[in-house]
C-alpha cells in the first residue's frame, strides 16, 4: 500500500508538468485557442504519459483502477480551478484529457464524467464542446446496443441523465422509455416507477404537456394500486397543472374534483379555496356559469369566515367579472360592493382603487353618470395617495361630468 501511495504522489506531481500549463504565460497562450480549433479532442491517438498502458483494451487491475481514479480526479480539480480563474479553454483541454483517461475505467465512469463536463459546457454556452460530448455519448449509445448491454438499467439511466445534462431531451426520453420497457418485461415495478418519474420531470421541463399528461396518468394509476396516498395527491396536483397549461378544462375539472375531495377531508382551507376558485374558472370557460357562481359563493363564504381576505377578494372579483361577461350588470355591482368591504378590511388600497374603477365603468355603461362620478372620484382619492393613475381617473371624471 505504501508503494501505491508513493506512485500516486509521483504521478500527481508529474501531472502538473504534463498538462502543459507550467507557467502563467503558457496558460495565457492556451486561452487564445478556441473550441473550434480542437480536432476530435476525445479521440485516443496515443498512450497518455500520466497513465501509459501497453494494451488499452486490457481490463485494469484493482490497483491500476485506484491509481487512475486518483489521477483523473486530480485533473478534474485542476480543470475546475482553471475555469474559476477564468481560463475556460485551458479548463476544457484538461477536462478532455480527463475524459480520455477515464474511458479506461469503463462505460459507467465515462458516461458520468461526460455528463458532468457536458453540463458545464452547456452552462458556459460552449456549443462546440457540447456537440463533441454529444457525439461521444452517441457512440456509447451505439456501443451499448452492439454489445447487448441494453438490459443494463443502471448504464441506460446514467446515459439518459448525461443526455439531459446537455439538453438532448429526445435522446434522454428514448432511453427512459427503454428502461421502462425493460422494467415491464421483468415485472420490476420500482424501476418502472422511477423511469416514469424521470420521464414526467423531463417532459415538464421541456413544456411537453401532452406527453407529461400520459406519464402522470400512468403514475397515478400505479400509486393508487399501491395505496400510496401521498403520491396520489402529488400526481393529481401535477395533472391539474398540466391540464391547465393544455387549456383542457374538462380534464382539469375531473382531476380538481378529486383533489378537492381530499382537501375537504383534511380540512386544508387554503387548498380548498384555491381549488374551488380554479374549478369555478374551468366551469366558466366551459360556459357553465351557474356551477362557477356556486363555487365562487362557497369560496367567498369560507374565505370570509376564515379571514382569508386574498381568496375572498379573488372569488368576488371573478364572480363579478363573470356577471359582467353575461351582461348581468346589477349583479356584478352587488358583488363589487361586497368586494369593497373585503378590500377595506384588508387595507388593500390598490385593489380598492381598481374596484371603484370597475363600478364607475358599469355605471357609465348604464348611464348612471352621478354614480359613475362618485366612484371615479373615490378611485382618484386613492390614486393620489398612491401616486398612481391620477391622470386616468381625472379623464374618467371628465367623461362622467360631460355626460
Amino acid at each position: 500500500m505504501k508503494l501505491l501511495s508513493s506512485r500516486l504522489i509521483l504521478l500527481l506531481t508529474l501531472s502538473l508538468f504534463s498538462i502543459g500549463i507550467t507557467s502563467p504565460l503558457a496558460a495565457q497562450e492556451s486561452e487564445s485557442e478556441t473550441p473550434e480549433t480542437l480536432e476530435e479532442p476525445l479521440e485516443i491517438r496515443e498512450s497518455d504519459p500520466l497513465f501509459p498502458l501497453e494494451n488499452p483494451e486490457r481490463p485494469l487491475t484493482d490497483s491500476e483502477a485506484e491509481t487512475l481514479e486518483a489521477i483523473v480526479d486530480e485533473l478534474n480539480t485542476q480543470a475546475t480551478a482553471e475555469l474559476n480563474a477564468e481560463n475556460p479553454n485551458t479548463a476544457f483541454r484538461i477536462w478532455y484529457r480527463e475524459l480520455r483517461l477515464r474511458r479506461s475505467l469503463g462505460l459507467q465512469a465515462e458516461i458520468e464524467a461526460l455528463g458532468r463536463v457536458g453540463q458545464i459546457a452547456w452552462n458556459q454556452s460552449r456549443t462546440p464542446d457540447v456537440k463533441i460530448i454529444n457525439e461521444r455519448l452517441n457512440e456509447i449509445n451505439r456501443e451499448i446496443t452492439e454489445q447487448n448491454l441494453d438490459q443494463n438499467q443502471e448504464l441506460l439511466s446514467s446515459l439518459a441523465q448525461a443526455y439531459q445534462q446537455i439538453r438532448a431531451a429526445d435522446k434522454a426520453a428514448s432511453l427512459y422509455e427503454k428502461i421502462l420497457d425493460n422494467a415491464r418485461e421483468n415485472n420490476d415495478e420500482r424501476t418502472a416507477e422511477q423511469a416514469l418519474i424521470a420521464l414526467g420531470e423531463l417532459y415538464l421541463a421541456w413544456f411537453r404537456y401532452p406527453e407529461a399528461a400520459a406519464v402522470y396518468t400512468e403514475l397515478l394509476e400505479l400509486v393508487r394500486s399501491q395505496y400510496d396516498d401521498f403520491n396520489v395527491m402529488q400526481y393529481l396536483e401535477e395533472l391539474a397543472y398540466i391540464y391547465d397549461q393544455l387549456e383542457q378544462p374538462e380534464d382539469a375539472i375531473n382531476i380538481k374534483q378529486q383533489l378537492l375531495a381530499s382537501y375537504l377531508k383534511k380540512q386544508d382551507t387554503a387548498q380548498i379555496l384555491a381549488t374551488q376558485i380554479s374549478l369555478a374558472q374551468d366551469y366558466a370557460i366551459l360556459d357553465q356559469p351557474n356551477e362557477a357562481i356556486t363555487l365562487y359563493e362557497q369560496s367567498f363564504t369560507l374565505a370570509w369566515a376564515e379571514r382569508q381576505m386574498g381568496y375572498a377578494s379573488e372569488a368576488l372579483q371573478n364572480q363579478a367579472q363573470l356577471y359582467e361577461s353575461y351582461e348581468q350588470l346589477n349583479d356584478a355591482l352587488t358583488v363589487y360592493a361586497e368586494q369593497v368591504k373585503v378590500q377595506e378590511t384588508a387595507s388593500d388600497f390598490y385593489g380598492l382603487m381598481n374596484t371603484y374603477d370597475r363600478m364607475g365603468k358599469i355605471h357609465l355603461q348604464q348611464q348612471n353618470y352621478d354614480r359613475a362620478l362618485a366612484f371615479f372620484e373615490a378611485g382618484l382619492d386613492i390614486a393620489e395617495s398612491l401616486g398612481y393613475r391620477e391622470a386616468y381617473f381625472n379623464a374618467q371624471i371628465r367623461r362622467a361630468t360631460n355626460n
